[in-house]
């Protein structure tokens, strides 16, 4: 994967623009151990065989307390919380959320608040592993991965200063929304020669990137769109390595923030990618991914009305 950066007058990236469990195959060896401050999803099936799917097939990759007579509720335990429906609310807040927000304070994360909002709460909770909804304690051990590494690897602190340089190339951007709401990011491998950068700085972009991009998403959407134009791409814009690191990344410190990765055209190269990755990412991953013949003509058909795709974009 490549990286670019578009700033508008303030200085941030503008509007105009990687499950659930790799963890199982391809969890990095913590990953801040290749230096502190270097740089998921419901269940489906991939390709068979190593090969990708059909081209455009879809592989299956708090409120106050109210005034009243009412007694308060019962302390929230996390074994009650188990035994409530999903969508239990006390004075407007989902209980089973809030009593998850309890749990990682009671771990002493206390920036919960300010990294996860509600939703994305929520729609980790109710994401499934293996065919059943995940319990609160699968939830909570990923939830704490997650705020554990970027704790580690000051996540919060990379600032486009420290990955000026390997966004310079300028082949990876987030333009618009899908009409869904969520962000897009494009990005263009082709347009990077890999062997120009540090591993380090490398993955300390796309951490840089995956931040500013998931502060672009919406109240109520938890997820983003990434669109790789594989046109042009040779064997130097491609490192299993460098790629089997940044899958470790997304899944450990970025769960189910995927929506849908989108990839085109198809060529011998991305088939052969195909056939290694197939065998890394598991079903839950797999569902999110789609090869096109047109990554333009598959992207206009999904965008937000008014919303255009880069220049670039094959």
């Amino acid at each position: 994967m490549s990286l670019m950066r578009r700033s508008n007058s303030t200085g941030h990236l503008n509007s105009s623009i990687n499950g659930e469990d790799l963890e199982a195959s391809a969890r990095p060896a913590r990953v801040p151990s290749l230096g502190k401050r270097v740089a998921s999803a419901s269940d489906g099936g991939g390709g068979e065989d190593g090969d990708p799917p059909a081209l455009g097939q879809e592989l299956m990759l708090g409120g106050e307390e109210e005034d009243g007579d009412d007694p308060p509720p019962p302390a929230m335990t996390r074994e009650r919380s188990k035994s409530l429906p999903d969508v239990a609310v006390f004075g407007g807040r989902d209980i089973r959320v809030q009593t998850m927000r309890e749990a990682l304070r009671a771990k002493g994360f206390s920036e919960v608040d300010s990294v996860f909002d509600d939703s994305y709460l929520k729609s980790v909770m109710n994401r499934t592993k293996n065919g059943k909804q995940r319990t609160f304690e699968y939830s909570l051990e990923k939830l704490e991965a997650s705020l554990q590494w970027r704790r580690e690897y000051g996540a919060a602190q990379v600032t486009y200063e420290d990955v000026a340089a390997s966004l310079s190339p300028q082949h990876m951007v987030w333009k618009g929304f899908d009409a869904s709401g969520r962000p897009v990011l494009y990005a263009k491998p082709s347009d990077m020669d890999l062997s120009t950068y540090s591993t380090d700085n490398y993955l300390k972009a796309h951490v840089y990137l995956l931040e500013q991009g998931i502060a672009m998403i919406p109240k109520g959407q938890t997820t983003f769109v990434l669109v790789a134009d594989a046109s042009g791409m040779g064997k130097k814009h491609t490192d299993l390595k460098l790629m089997r690191q940044l899958a470790g990344i997304a899944t450990t410190a970025y769960p189910d923030r995927l929506g849908m990765l989108l990839v085109g055209p198809v060529n011998m190269l991305v088939r052969g990618i195909w056939a290694v990755v197939s065998r890394l990412v598991s079903p839950s991953v797999a569902s999110k991914i789609r090869f096109v013949r047109s990554p333009r003509a598959a992207v206009c058909a999904m965008l937000r009305q008014g919303e255009e795709p880069p220049e670039w974009l094959s």
